[in-house]
């Protein structure tokens, strides 16, 4: 479909997620914003933080598990 191993998805999702959780952090950092603007940037900050805690736990629970996807 995309190109990218079945195995390797919640990887990929992982990645992206991260990235995305950079990105608002960045945002919040340096763009000047009100304050409601500012929690909703922070509302969606923390779910995506759990969001890519559950990708990770995931993504360790293959390990132990012995899937060596990378």
């Amino acid at each position: 479909m995309s190109g990218i191993p079945e195995k390797e998805w919640d990887w990929v999702a992982f990645l992206d997620a991260v990235t995305g959780i950079a990105a608002i952090a960045r945002i919040l950092d340096q763009v000047p914003m009100n304050d409601a603007t500012r929690m909703v940037c922070l509302e969606r900050l923390a779910i995506d933080s759990r969001d890519s805690l559950r990708l990770a736990d995931v993504l360790v629970a293959r390990a132990k598990e012995g899937d060596r996807w990378w």
